[in-house]
């Protein structure tokens, strides 16, 4: 078996709940002294020769891990060593408690059963012994329920395995996310590796990527998903029930304002009739006093309040009705406000991290991806997009570029004839592919004779060429005397100007008809 098996074998026997989590299960079981043993290969020598080989000096001792690289001579400088770098040279990882495939022997289940038992009913002062834990917990969780109840339905295992390789591609990425926001996260390297999220550790992560947001996701549908596979009976789903709600108002009509009212109103009536016969009382003493001829005794007159009139019933049905809606909202409020309180500091193991990420993708399909609606795809986007890139000012990882295919296309072997069909496929493409190019060439070279035949005019001989650059010099040469006469002439009169104007276009006339 593997660890996961043993977390499903739990939830199946509905032993999981906010007092006993997998991390506490994880970290009881690990406790076990032959439990923490990993199962080795050929090709992890130097980690089996660190854990299970002796020193130097004392061969009943673990060797330590500066033996590899320390001289013998030197051995003040061994605990100088860092022992980080010399893991990382050996090819040893740090050892994962919580790592869901790690190996569980027919032994160690038998011990794991007996550890759960501990964890289910430690806080339970009834059940005191460790045999009755065990005795209760056959009879009321592994009796019923093993082989007979499954928490996870058929649609969340498949989706589950469908979706594992979109997790193994991301892996890292959401490993680095869950220790950042995890306080555990930073602790000093040990060849035990023991990181969780508390619930508002992982509340506080989904708010900051904008995915808790109180509209898309509430705060009470993010508990549900963390509870979904607690024991019945503890999980908030539970306690929001209506029926807990009808027992509580009924065993309490005050807590709607109308019956406060109703009970304010017979006091008050009450307090009055008791004024009215103490007053009648008095008056009745005083007529007999009378009688016998005593002085009565003065009584004077009080201002008694009058009768009010009671809450028709069918006002006291309609208030009653809209405020228990009032009342039922506000329950629900405190209730789950106090279960938050309750809940926030459960710890959630890096597997079930994944589970909830998986839920809120499905939660969230049609705003994740409404085109394809591939689970594969929908994760993928949400991973990237809505997890991810929003919190890379919080935690620096690579995205990659490229996205996978979600999934892999089928490929048939090929028969001669497909490739004989495929070969003139392609054949009669590639002539449809060649004749549209000639068409469109020809239909190029049209388009341009069209527009040279457009632009072309008859050419000029020699004689006007030489005709019209005269002119031009000539007009050049004119316009620069007229500058320099407006420049000498500034002072003159209007007369003197008029003159020279005249002159200037003489001889302009005359040279054009020269010119001509």
């Amino acid at each position: 078996m593997t660890l996961r098996q043993i977390w499903r074998f739990l939830r199946d026997c509905n032993v999981p709940c906010a007092d006993a989590t997998l991390a506490q299960f994880d970290r009881i079981y690990n406790q076990g002294k032959k439990n923490h043993f990993t199962l080795l290969g050929s090709s992890e020598v130097n980690k089996f020769d660190f854990i299970y080989g002796g020193s130097k000096s004392d061969p009943t001792k673990p060797k330590k891990l500066s033996d590899e690289f320390a001289d013998s001579d030197s051995e003040e400088d061994e605990d100088d060593v860092n022992e980080e770098e010399l893991h990382k040279k050996l090819g040893i990882e740090p050892d994962d408690i919580h790592g869901n495939n790690k190996v569980v022997l027919q032994r160690q289940f038998f011990e794991a059963i007996v550890r759960a038992a501990m964890i289910k009913y430690a806080n339970n002062t009834k059940i005191a012994t460790l045999s009755q834990k065990l005795d209760h917990l056959f009879e009321n969780h592994l009796r019923p329920f093993a082989g007979k109840n499954k928490a996870k339905t058929s649609d969340e295992e498949k989706n589950f395995k469908i979706t594992q390789p979109v997790f193994d591609e991301y892996e890292t990425n959401l490993k680095s996310v869950f220790k950042y926001f995890s306080k555990k996260g930073q602790t000093p390297y040990s060849l035990k590796e023991d990181v969780t999220l508390e619930v508002q550790e992982c509340i506080n992560l989904f708010q900051k990527s904008k995915i808790l947001d109180g509209e898309q996701v509430t705060t009470e549908d993010f508990i549900k998903i963390v509870e979904r596979y607690y024991t019945p009976g503890t999980r908030l789903e539970d306690k929001l029930d209506e029926n807990n709600f009808t027992e509580l108002l009924a065993s309490n009509p005050l807590m709607l304002p109308v019956n406060q009212e109703i009970k304010a109103r017979n006091e008050r009536m009450e307090a009055r009739q008791h004024r009215i016969d103490d007053l009648e009382r008095r008056r009745a003493q005083a007529a007999a006093e009378a009688e016998e001829g005593q002085e009565p005794a003065v009584i004077e007159d009080e201002d008694i309040p009058k009768e009010e009139a009671e809450i028709e019933e069918s006002v006291r049905k309609e208030r009653e009705e809209t405020e228990k809606v009032e009342v039922y909202a506000q329950w629900r409020k405190d209730t789950i406000s106090k279960h938050l309180i309750y809940i926030k500091g459960v710890e959630i193991v890096f597997f079930e991290f994944k589970e909830i990420i998986l839920a809120l993708a499905v939660k969230l399909r049609e705003q994740v991806d409404n085109k394809t609606g591939k689970l594969k795809v929908v994760l993928t986007t949400f991973i990237e997009d809505w997890l991810l890139r929003r919190l890379t000012s919080f935690v620096k990882f690579s995205i990659p570029t490229s996205k996978t295919k979600a999934d892999a296309s089928r490929q048939w072997p090929q028969s001669k004839k497909d490739m004989e069909i495929e070969e003139l496929t392609a054949d009669a493409r590639k002539a449809a592919e060649d004749e549209k190019r000639r068409e469109a060439e020809a239909a190029q070279q049209q388009i341009e004779l069209a527009l040279m035949s457009a632009e072309d005019h008859t050419a000029l001989d020699q004689a006007e060429v030489e005709a019209l650059r005269r002119k031009m010099i000539e007009e050049e040469e004119a316009a620069r005397r007229a500058r320099e006469a407006e420049e000498e002439d500034d002072g003159a009169d209007e007369d003197d100007d008029e003159e020279s104007n005249d002159e200037t276009n003489d001889r302009d006339v005359s040279e054009d008809e020269s010119a001509v």
